[in-house]
């Protein structure tokens, strides 16, 4: 039977101790954010954004550069996405979905669909998700042919919505942490913007590829 524990709202001064304790205690497994709706600068609320400079074929690198492409993500002109994962049964593709990109202060954002990669990489989704929710990764790029994601800092966010700074809920089941921020585009941003909330010190690496997109 899982194990399921929506943590209530914890006064300011002990939520950092009492998360540490249990994130230490229980989340031994995948940590992650979902969000409501991708932000959005008032100025341009209900626009779609598609940064031209991540268009291409990209190949995920590990560590020491010594292995490409055990990921390939494509993103045409329009902003849509679809992955290739090599597996040891072979190569797996997704479907195409859209990236919508942004500016969080002054972060780049992309935002996707969060049951697209879902399905895309087999990350367990529970009740918290809901069918429009999206993922949000911070991105640098490094010269025109190196891309850095940035994953979201889950227990930063988790804190704050324990101390009620952030309209969030938290979730702990069988070991793992479940954010989810709520709130219309509008109220994301607001929310969001003043925040530090992507971690920069394991980034998710990716080269483009010298050959032409498939």
């Amino acid at each position: 039977m899982a194990v399921q524990r929506v943590l209530p709202v914890i006064p300011g001064r002990f939520s950092k101790l009492v998360l540490a304790a249990l994130l230490g205690l229980l989340v031994s497994g995948c940590q992650r954010t979902l969000f409501e709706h991708a932000p959005e600068h008032p100025l341009t609320l209900g626009a779609e954004h598609c940064d031209q400079a991540l268009v291409g074929h990209w190949l995920s690198v590990t560590d020491n550069d010594e292995e490409l492409g055990e990921i390939q993500v494509f993103v045409d002109a329009a902003c849509s996405v679809r992955a290739v994962e090599r597996r040891t049964e072979g190569l797996r593709e997704s479907a195409s979905t859209q990236l919508n990109t942004l500016t969080l202060g002054r972060q780049s954002v992309l935002a996707v669909s969060a049951a697209w990669a879902n399905e895309s990489f087999d990350v367990n989704s529970n009740h918290f998700d809901h069918a429009n929710d999206v993922y949000l990764f911070g991105y640098r790029l490094r010269g025109a042919d190196r891309l850095q994601l940035l994953q979201v800092r889950h227990d930063k966010l988790a804190e704050l919505g324990l101390e009620r700074k952030l309209e969030a809920d938290v979730l702990l089941e069988d070991g793992s942490l479940t954010v989810r921020v709520r709130g219309d585009g509008q109220s994301q941003y607001q929310q969001l913007s003043p925040l530090k909330m992507f971690d920069s010190s394991e980034p998710l690496n990716f080269q483009r590829s010298s050959e032409a997109s498939r």
